[in-house]
């Protein structure tokens, strides 16, 4: 057996929330995620939830004591960085960076989810050299 499984990356985001459901469709309002895997308890609830992105994966968990105000951060590329940045705003995210040209070549956007998740949106609009990147990087830090 192979002991990374089939069609999943290295890395894998694994958010805690609150309401595992209410993260979901955000996901799928904002990113077009899919649910891939559920795990539903006897009682209704919702233990895990899978959802993909394209050839990623993100996996919802219920918070559980000594597991509260968990936080994590996501960098996702998408196609347009302006467009998914609206629907995050109109899906009830709030913003912590509004798009912008970045000195290493992608255009981001941050904002973060009701669940205190913070997701930077970017999109790849120039390929920047390493000796390139060191030199605005040097710059950037003057500013």
């Amino acid at each position: 057996m192979n002991p990374i499984p089939d069609n999943y990356p290295r890395v894998n985001p694994f958010l805690m929330v609150t309401d595992i459901q209410k993260e979901s469709e955000f996901l799928k309002q904002v990113f077009d995620a899919v649910e891939s895997e559920r795990i539903t308890l006897p009682d209704g609830e919702i233990m895990h939830m899978e959802m993909r992105i394209e050839d990623s994966v993100i996996m919802i968990g219920q918070e559980a004591e000594g597991m509260t105000g968990m936080h994590s951060m996501t960098y996702l590329y998408v196609k347009d960085t302006a467009a998914t940045y609206a629907k995050a705003l109109k899906a009830g995210a709030t913003s912590i960076m509004p798009p912008g040209k970045q000195f290493y070549g992608d255009i981001n956007a941050g904002v973060q989810d009701e669940f205190g998740h913070y997701w930077w949106i970017a999109s790849k609009f120039e390929e920047v050299s390493e000796e390139e990147l060191n030199k605005r990087a040097a710059k950037f830090r003057q500013n």
